[in-house]
């Protein structure tokens, strides 16, 4: 694997301040294991065959891990060109990773038709550095985890430029009490997608939106409500029901307002709360 491979690994997004780039060659696949992310970002350079065995381990890995997602769809079957929404961190965990490897997170994010890749901004309690009551925002499974604390408020926009088909990810974190008690201070910063040197090549058009809780493991939903409020899906279609889809979750939600210009739809909500198992 040449380097420059895992130059989005390496970006830092400094206090303040926002960072941008063009991720080489790389896409991941939603599972989010290591494994799988290296062999996607291979696969494209190996030959046929080396692609069906490649194909057939990212396969087996995905059986290891157990994942349980509580999500709600926005499905408007059509490319979706910009999702923005903010969510309140909520307590982290009373029980963090115990047992081993049971990680809890939640997240915004874009999903292909047939939901194999996803494009995301996770917030969970994963990272050797944190101390109990602290969660991790890891964008896009790109750059330097960074540490938020309940009653922070992260922004997250993914938006399409219609002209070059590049997408942007932008995330801002405002900190709350606790945040501002441990002495950290705003954070955003941003990165780009071009689909034309993604691994797969099918990995766009997005067309459904997704806010979720993912679980990993034995973990449980223990840690509370998330709530999101300024929830905006545009995508490039007339059809104004902005028709949803969940699975097994509580979600009370302000009335949803659908508006069409230009050949868009734009579906916004004031407030989404994911409150908890059914």
């Amino acid at each position: 694997m040449s380097q420059n491979m895992w130059d989005c690994f390496r970006l830092e997004a400094p206090t303040t301040q926002e960072s941008s780039v063009l991720l080489p060659n790389s896409y991941f696949q939603r599972s989010k294991q290591t494994l799988q992310q290296k062999i996607l970002l291979t696969l494209k350079k190996k030959s046929i065959i080396q692609k069906i065995m490649a194909s057939l381990i990212l396969l087996f890995s995905s059986l290891i891990y157990a994942l349980t997602f509580y999500p709600i769809f926005f499905q408007l079957n059509a490319m979706v060109t910009k999702f923005e929404s903010t969510v309140l961190l909520p307590d982290a965990s009373p029980d963090k990773q115990s047992p081993a490897n049971d990680y809890q997170g939640f997240w915004p994010g874009l999903e292909t038709g047939n939901a194999d890749f996803v494009f995301q901004n996770v917030i969970f309690n994963w990272n050797p550095d944190l101390k109990p009551g602290e969660w991790s925002l890891f964008p896009s499974w790109c750059c330097k985890l960074v540490k938020v604390h309940p009653g922070d408020t992260i922004n997250s926009t993914f938006a399409l430029d219609d002209s070059t088909g590049i997408s942007n990810d932008e995330w801002d974190v405002t900190r709350g009490q606790q945040g501002k008690a441990a002495g950290q201070g705003p954070f955003s910063g941003s990165l780009l997608f071009d689909p034309t040197t993604a691994t797969v090549f099918d990995a766009v058009p997005y067309t459904m939106a997704i806010l979720t809780i993912e679980l990993q493991e034995e973990a449980t939903w223990d840690f509370g409500s998330a709530t999101w409020t300024d929830i905006t899906i545009e995508a490039v279609t007339t059809d104004t029901s902005c028709p949803t889809s969940f699975s097994s979750l509580k979600w009370p939600a302000s009335q949803g307002i659908a508006s069409t210009s230009g050949g868009k739809t734009s579906c916004y909500y004031a407030k989404i709360v994911l409150e908890g198992p059914i």
